[in-house]
C-alpha cells in the first residue's frame, strides 16, 4: 500500500550517499483483520537522504579532508534557534589525516528551514550528550538556493579558522544579565 508524507525540515537523516551513519528510521504498520484476533505487523525502515543544502555543506567538509564517520540524535534544541524539533541531530567527521591538530574531529549540527541551514561546527565531544555541556561552537549560513552556487567550501574553511581562533584564547569571564546585578 503506497503512502507519500512530507517530512519536516529538521528531520533527522539516515545516510550520506548511501553510507548508514547509525541513525535509524522506521515505519511500523499493524493491520487487524476484522474478526479476527490476529494481526499483522509489518516493520520498515526508512532511508533518509539529508536535504541539498545539507549535502552541499557536508561535501563542502569533505573537500577540507573530513569524511562522515557516524551520527547520533541526541534529545535537546540547539541553544538560542528558533528549532521546531525536540531532537538535534550530529554528525561526526574526522580527518583521517589528522592534519588540523585540536580539530581533527568535528561535531556537525544543522539548524534547517525553508530558507535554508545553519551549520554549527565545533571540536567533537562523543561522551557528551547535552547541548549545553559540549564545546562552544561556531556557525555559518547555507541557503537552498544557494546550492551549487555558492562557495561553501570557503564557509567551511573559515569556521575552521574561526574556530581555531575561538579555542586558542582564554575563556572570557561570564558576564551577570543586568536584572542579576547588586
Amino acid at each position: 500500500m503506497p503512502f507519500a508524507g512530507r517530512l519536516p525540515w529538521g528531520c533527522s537523516f539516515t545516510e550520506v550517499g548511501g553510507q548508514a551513519l547509525g541513525v535509524d528510521f522506521s515505519l511500523q504498520t499493524r493491520i487487524k483483520l476484522k474478526d479476527s484476533p490476529t494481526e499483522l505487523v509489518d516493520l520498515d525502515f526508512l532511508h533518509v537522504e539529508p536535504l541539498p543544502v545539507v549535502q552541499a555543506v557536508l561535501d563542502a567538509f569533505a573537500e577540507l579532508g573530513y569524511l562522515e564517520r557516524h551520527s547520533e540524535v541526541m534529545d535537546g534544541r540547539i541553544a538560542d534557534t528558533e528549532q521546531y524539533l525536540h531532537v538535534t541531530q550530529t554528525v561526526f567527521v574526522t580527518d583521517p589525516g589528522g592534519g588540523r591538530g585540536d580539530l581533527s574531529a568535528l561535531e556537525l549540527a544543522f539548524h534547517t528551514n525553508p530558507v535554508g541551514t545553519i551549520c554549527h561546527v565545533r571540536r567533537a565531544a562523543q561522551a557528551v550528550y547535552t547541548w549545553e555541556d559540549k564545546p562552544d561552537t561556531v556557525w555559518f549560513p547555507a541557503a537552498h538556493h544557494e546550492v551549487g552556487h555558492a562557495d561553501l567550501t570557503a564557509r567551511a574553511a573559515k569556521a575552521l579558522a574561526d574556530l581555531e581562533l575561538h579555542y586558542s584564547r582564554p575563556p572570557r569571564k561570564g558576564r551577570r544579565r543586568p536584572s542579576e546585578e547588586d
